[in-house]
């Protein structure tokens, strides 16, 4: 049953002025519910600022307050107890009542009987109205609430919200005003459900499970104590509390640890509640002499802490009335002269600090602006780290979010889903959507359940379908190796071939220091096609644009060293003898070379080559790759043309030496690559044809122009007579033919 308390401190009359038993003492009621939190502490509040104003005789001469209280018999007395203190009593001030919903009853009384209300907890915008033109409230309206609860989704870039309130009018009232600054903010709302403590599980479970369904991360919550601690408990035996999830409440947020009664501080940290945020009326400065004061008074009165400031509200309300009062009496008034309208005017008109900010009101009554803290979940307790003060949110105190971390996470929505893990090789439910498939963050460890068979890589960078499904990724890696491998050993023997029938005229004819650069320079280049293999990250994309451009321009540039020696040599009309050292040729690849070098290192300054997830699958890419790519293939192209022109040259030269028909060759088989595969590896957006093209690539241009020019050489070591001989090739029999010289 509910009960209210009346303190009666000024006595007004509809027109004859204020009502005053001695001419100096006026009386105001004092309504309010008989609880620590409503009731009893803000009554202690209002006895402390009493006495303090009759105490300070030179901010207020000439107001004096007497105290007077009765208690009604139940909640349906109210209205009647108010009338009486009103009609009988001659009361024109009253402090309180508690709930909106006592506030609108007493407030159109009021109108009616000439009384001026101050209520110190009713938030609800409906009072707002012009109705309720003789009511004010010292607490700030649910609008400002709303705004500074929806500050804190502006503050941390939150773009989606579900909204969570329960069917009383101060939660709906509060649902309805967020919503609309929501909408404000461009903050997407994506649900607003109605959960009721009283409802049946099933139906709250229902709720929950939407939230979840949902994907969303971030929940505001309304309502009052028990409603909150019914809905924490219940989401947690959903998994709907912890990361990724916040939630955000009201003022009543605050005695949601106290209505879990006596329950174990383990037992709270079970419910995950850590980073909860909640936005209360300011309750201000700890260290504000007032507040101690009034805790004291609590503490005489042997009254508990409380979560919720409304004490200070009522506080407040006390000196409100004083200071307007001692306006008009300032000005030569007597009470008896002050009418409710004057002292509605004064009211409208007053400016102080209060101890829960400047205290001001609007022409109807609500309070010009409010000021709110917020508090932080942390460690089993509420903190402070923050205030909204008018229209903005400033963040003072060190926050923690779910998880432990000092900052928020991605509360971008993330749909529960169905994930393949790789170690277990099991499917298992995400239900909280926190496991990352797509994007730099992802754990190679987890792929979607219906991407077994998607030709690309993950399960840490390994071909997750394995050899079940065609084409796989794990297949071409395999015969991409395979073959790469055949032809490094192929290398390595035809080189160790070179080596051991170093005596033979061929071998001596092809210049041994130029053949084992361009074979070392074939070996790695094939071997470079590793950097193909897996996932693709940072550096395998800088190393594969490093290796194959610096290799091939290497590549090309000991053959055209080569081939300007011989055009130096047989060239040569002056018959004056010509002598090029080899070490001499090294500067032609240098300066082959050195253009390269300066254009990689502009594209990873300016525009860096780096993997970025497509598809499910990561790429190297940039944002001008193809420019850059396109200046290396045509520079590649102009050296190409070069050797070209150099071969035909050399086309009359002794074949054992010039290879100008097989160098011709050679750089057909490249451009081949550079003009039909090259564009296809850059317009195809299949993992899977991306890599066959790629080794393609790499293999093709590696090793089949070293494969020209050395095979016919092996072949004629092992095989050809120990003579003079020059290899040529037939443009019309297509086929080898040779000419002998003996040895002397």
């Amino acid at each position: 049953m509910l009960v209210f308390l009346v303190v009666i401190l000024l006595v007004a009359g509809p027109s004859v002025g204020l009502p005053t038993r001695d001419g100096k003492t006026t009386i105001i009621a004092f309504i309010s519910r008989p609880t620590t939190t409503q009731g009893l502490f803000p009554l202690a509040a209002v006895e402390l600022a009493l006495k303090e104003i009759a105490e300070d005789t030179e901010t207020f001469p000439n107001v004096k307050f007497k105290l007077w209280h009765q208690l009604p018999a139940s909640a349906d007395d109210t209205q009647d107890v108010f009338q009486k203190a009103v009609g009988e009593e001659g009361i024109s001030f009253v402090v309180g009542p508690s709930s909106t919903d006592y506030v609108r009853m007493s407030g159109v009384t009021a109108k009616d009987l000439d009384t001026l209300i101050m209520t110190h907890t009713a938030t609800s915008t409906i009072l707002s109205s012009p109705v309720y033109v003789n009511t004010f409230r010292v607490i700030p309206a649910d609008d400002v609430q709303c705004a500074a609860l929806a500050s804190i989704a502006q503050e941390f870039d939150i773009r989606n919200v579900a909204v969570v309130s329960a069917s009383d009018g101060f939660s709906t009232s509060l649902a309805t005003c967020l919503l609309d600054q929501l909408e404000t903010l461009d903050v997407k709302v994506l649900a607003w459900l109605s959960y009721r403590a009283a409802d049946r599980e099933d139906l709250k479970g229902l709720i929950i499970d939407q939230i979840q369904n949902l994907g969303v991360r971030v929940v505001y919550v309304l309502g009052q104590s028990f409603d909150l601690q019914d809905f924490v408990w219940n989401a947690q035996q959903r998994d709907l509390t912890g990361f990724p999830y916040i939630f955000i409440m009201p003022e009543t947020g605050l005695g949601i640890r106290n209505s879990f009664g006596a329950i174990a501080d383990e037992d709270i940290k079970k419910l995950d509640l850590e980073g909860l945020l909640v936005t209360s009326q300011f309750g201000g400065k700890k260290n504000d002499a007032r507040i101690k004061r009034i805790q004291q008074a609590g503490e005489a009165a042997d009254l508990p802490p409380v979560d919720t400031p409304y004490h200070m509200y009522a506080y407040d309300s006390v000196y409100a009335y004083a200071y307007a009062l001692e306006r008009l009496l300032s000005g030569g008034a007597s009470l008896r002269d002050i009418t409710t309208a004057d002292l509605r005017e004064s009211l409208q008109a007053e400016s102080h600090s209060g101890i829960t900010g400047k205290v001001e009101f609007k022409p109807n009554g609500d309070r010009l602006s409010g000021t709110f803290s917020v508090f932080n979940f942390q460690d089993g307790a509420f903190v402070e780290v923050g205030s909204f003060v008018g229209t903005k949110l400033t963040i003072e105190g060190e926050l923690r979010f779910p998880g432990g971390s000092s900052r928020i996470f991605d509360t971008t929505p993330s749909l529960p889903k169905e994930v393949y893990v790789c170690s277990r090789k099991e499917v298992i439910s995400d239900k909280k959507g926190i496991i990352q498939l797509d994007g730099p963050i992802s754990d190679p460890e987890f792929l979607s359940a219906d991407k077994e068979c998607d030709s690309v890589v993950d399960c840490k960078n390994w071909a997750d379908e394995g050899f079940g499904c065609a084409p796989s990724l794990a297949v071409a890696d395999v015969i991409c190796g395979i073959l790469a491998l055949l032809c490094a050993i192929t290398i390595l023997v035809c080189l160790a071939i070179m080596r051991i029938r170093r005596d033979h005229k061929v071998a001596q004819a092809t210049d041994p220091l130029f053949t084992s650069v361009v074979s070392f320079v074939s070996l790695f280049g094939t071997l470079s096609v590793v950097l193909l293999f897996g996932q693709a990250n940072d550096i395998t994309c800088q190393l594969r644009i490093w290796v194959y451009s610096v290799l091939s321009s290497v590549f090309i540039g000991a053959i055209g060293a080569k081939q300007y020696r011989i055009l130096r040599i047989f060239g040569n009309t002056s018959m004056k003898p010509v002598v090029i050292r080899t070490t001499e040729l090294f500067p032609i690849i240098a300066a082959v070379v050195i253009p390269d070098l300066v254009v990689l290192t502009i594209w990873t300054i300016v525009d860096r080559y780096e993997a970025d997830d497509v598809s499910d699958h990561y790429n190297c890419t940039s944002s001008l790759e193809l420019v850059w790519i396109l200046i290396l293939v045509f520079y590649k192209g102009v050296l190409l043309v070069i050797l070209s022109v150099m071969a035909f040259i050399s086309r009359h030269f002794p074949g054992k030496y010039s290879e100008s028909t097989q160098l011709g060759i050679a750089i057909y088989n490249t451009l081949i690559i550079s003009i039909i595969l090259m564009p296809v590896i850059l317009v195809v957006d299949v993992p899977f044809l991306q890599f066959v093209f790629g080794c393609m690539i790499v293999i093709g241009f590696f090793f089949a122009p070293w494969a020209i020019m050395m095979f016919p050489k092996i072949y004629f070591i092992l095989f050809g007579t120990n003579t003079a001989t020059t290899f040529v090739f037939s443009e019309k029999s297509k086929d080898f033919s040779r000419t002998s010289t003996p040895t002397r």
